[in-house]
């Protein structure tokens, strides 16, 4: 894979402290000592630092969260490698991308996932929600699609992409799609399609659609993987026709996260190529794209 690609999100419809452990208790001490004992989780008291304030409780200053034992860590960040094939580290830069010894990054912008800008109209701009919460401090939202109200399906954020990864390795190319939100495994669906030549004047043109149509245009394309939860596959474009390989795709809830292996004798990008990422919410009955209403949004479906 070439570090030098060109690569272009879309992130649109396009149609603390986590542990364990008791609760300390503090002894009955005398107000006059200058020092107090806690029961930690497996019942050894420990002496506090003498120089402590005395309170006529004989409690330890400060909350009890202070002395609590913790048997568990903390839960580590959603975008955290989950698979020894992901090994570079985070970005957490929004907008930017790198490339490390065959592993390429890009750290998408966060709360951005409003689709087109259907009514061009910059005056109806509004602030940038998500389910029911406004988000200060972020720009007005200028895409018009609203998310489903089922926030238990969609949490108002399931086709925002956080983060794209691709690992070259020497049988196969490995894809990764963190997202926002991922609350049930067919909730979201997406495209990394593929400008193999990066010549918009071959492949697809800007009058065809891709299967399971997002409802935009890729002009260029010659290939495209699409992952949709619960189920992946590749497409190479051909005039004389398509060919499908399915592929199998890991879905993880409580990381976010989406990946595929897809072997290099199918799809084996090289030199300057083109790669655009698209991100929408599954249509079960149509195996594509959720397209949006007219109008309000439903349970079920997005609306503008």
């Amino acid at each position: 894979m070439n570090n030098h690609n060109k690569i272009m999100l879309i992130s649109a419809f396009l149609a603390g402290i986590t542990g364990c452990g008791n609760s300390p208790e503090v002894a009955n001490n005398s107000p006059n000592e200058a020092s107090a004992k806690v029961c930690l989780a497996d019942d050894a008291p420990i002496e506090a630092k003498s120089g402590l304030p005395v309170v006529s409780s004989g409690s330890l200053p400060g909350p009890a969260l202070l002395y609590e034992v913790f048997n568990n860590p903390p839960q580590p960040a959603v975008i955290q490698n989950h698979h020894p094939r992901f090994v570079a580290p985070q970005i957490m830069v929004q907008g930017q991308e790198s490339y490390i010894d065959g592993e390429y990054v890009y750290q998408d912008y966060i709360y951005d996932d409003y689709g087109s800008d259907v009514s061009n109209d910059d005056l109806n701009e509004v602030p940038v929600t998500v389910g029911n919460n406004d988000i200060n401090g972020l720009e007005p939202r200028v895409g018009d699609v609203d998310y489903p109200t089922n926030l238990a399906r969609y949490g108002g954020n399931a086709a925002d992409l956080i983060e794209f990864r691709i690992s070259s390795g020497a049988q196969d190319n490995a894809y990764r799609i963190t997202l926002n939100t991922l609350l049930e495994t067919d909730s979201t669906i997406v495209a990394i399609v593929f400008d193999m030549d990066n010549d918009p004047l071959t492949g697809l043109t800007a009058l065809d659609r891709l299967p399971r149509d997002p409802g935009a245009a890729f002009p260029g394309a010659e290939e495209v993987i699409f992952m949709w939860g619960t189920g992946a596959e590749h497409i190479r474009f051909s005039p004389s026709g398509n060919t499908v390989t399915p592929l199998t795709i890991s879905t993880r809830l409580d990381a976010n996260q989406m990946w595929v292996f897809v072997p290099k004798s199918i799809h084996n990008p090289l030199n300057n190529i083109g790669i655009t990422v698209a991100t929408g919410l599954f249509d079960s009955a149509s195996g594509g794209w959720l397209m949006p209403l007219n109008g309000a949004p439903t349970e079920t479906q997005p609306g503008t």
